[in-house]
């Protein structure tokens, strides 16, 4: 007997379905054995996986209870309930994978969450979201455009999260983050105006595993002690700055860092690196990238010509490592130079880079030639 279309085509988004949780477990297990993710980015992520795998499985179910042979009507409400309620906040949990929304606007950012919530559990007996005719068939409610906003809200704040990562990572693949981003919102806006097509966790399941390969890829580009970029980052990003008209290399390096380790032992140098990694993302993390290009050697670059500001980041820079040696004295104290490049002055950008050490070296020798006349003017 020739099967009807309608039932070819369920068959088919069954098939893509169960393919999709299966993707999402391996994905999952690969997330939770390996540590390319970690903290809260790999809690959100995990927790973005486990919401997918139950909206396509609520999918699935409203297919199912939409047949003409079933009639629980209940239980095809409490699904799409569940299902609106949830699907409209999981580019948020993919948002939070690029970086947590700051603490005093989170209120306002779940606050079209929960007024989509309460709509959906509305749509019972006034049809907001959607309607289950007493027939068992799905359809749109009165006020599904507002499920619509709902998602393209926390689409955009994915949109800024993917785009302010995009903008700040050294690698190759910035457009790859951007079009990827692009392809979620092409699934979503397919099956809205097409709702017969299920296309939308198809989308995010392809996402979520691209994503995790863009990640891995940033972190393969992150300095394991100090969280900054590390040299491979560094030469990455020095390839494209020499295409630009100018930008500001600012390097860095700890005074003694040595005697540190002798004095007091690796596992207390490695933490002072991994604070001034911290410190570096602190003060120059608007301006630049920061890397760790050796041992105790550290390097900003930046797009465009930030000397007017330099002075005022140095002594930020200061003042961050006073403060910490007011309760540390072990904590050392920083040398840097600066340069800016010129691409219509200099003939590649090695030239900034040693006009940059040159700028370190000279700082250091005032600093030890002041602290030379400083033993001498101590009174016997």
């Amino acid at each position: 007997m020739k099967k009807k279309f309608g039932d070819e085509m369920q068959e088919n988004y069954f098939a893509i379905g169960i393919i999709n949780i299966i993707a999402l477990l391996i994905l999952e297990m690969t997330i939770r054995n390996h540590g390319s993710i970690g903290g809260s980015r790999r809690t959100n992520y995990i927790q973005a996986i486990l919401m997918t795998q139950a909206m396509i499985l609520f999918e699935m179910a409203a297919s199912v209870m939409e047949r003409d042979t079933i009639r629980m009507v209940w239980l095809d409400r409490i699904i799409n309930i569940l299902g609106f309620t949830v699907s409209a906040v999981i580019p948020m949990f993919l948002a939070n994978v690029f970086g947590e929304v700051r603490t005093r606007l989170k209120g306002w950012v779940w606050a079209p969450a929960v007024m989509n919530g309460i709509l959906c559990l509305l749509s019972v007996p006034f049809s907001f979201i959607f309607q289950i005719t007493a027939g068992g068939k799905y359809q749109r409610g009165t006020m599904f455009y507002l499920y619509v906003i709902t998602y393209v809200w926390y689409y955009l704040i994915l949109l800024y999260k993917s785009l302010q990562t995009a903008n700040r990572y050294p690698g190759k693949n910035k457009s790859g983050l951007k079009m990827m981003t692009g392809l979620l919102l092409l699934g979503t806006a397919l099956e809205i105006v097409i709702p017969k097509i299920h296309t939308t966790w198809s989308a995010v399941t392809l996402c979520l595993i691209l994503y995790y390969a863009f990640l891995c890829e940033m972190n393969n580009q992150l300095d394991a002690l100090t969280g900054i970029y590390n040299r491979t980052a560094y030469e990455s990003e020095l390839s494209k700055l020499a295409k630009a008209e100018t930008a500001t290399i600012i390097v860095l390096d700890v005074d003694e860092f040595k005697t540190i380790n002798d004095r007091y032992g690796h596992q207390t140098g490695d933490q002072c690196l991994a604070r001034l990694g911290e410190i570096l993302k602190r003060v120059y993390g608007s301006y630049g990238n920061c890397f760790r290009i050796g041992g105790d050697e550290f390097c900003v670059l930046c797009h465009g010509n930030k000397g007017p500001v330099l002075r005022r980041l140095e002594q930020s820079l200061n003042r961050e490592i006073i403060q910490i040696r007011r309760k540390n004295g072990e904590f050392p104290w920083i040398s840097y130079g600066s340069a800016v490049y010129c691409k219509k002055e200099d003939m590649e950008i090695g030239t900034a880079i040693s006009r940059a050490d040159k700028s370190l070296y000279g700082f250091k020798r005032a600093k030890k030639l002041e602290e030379g006349s400083m033993k001498h003017e101590q009174p016997l």
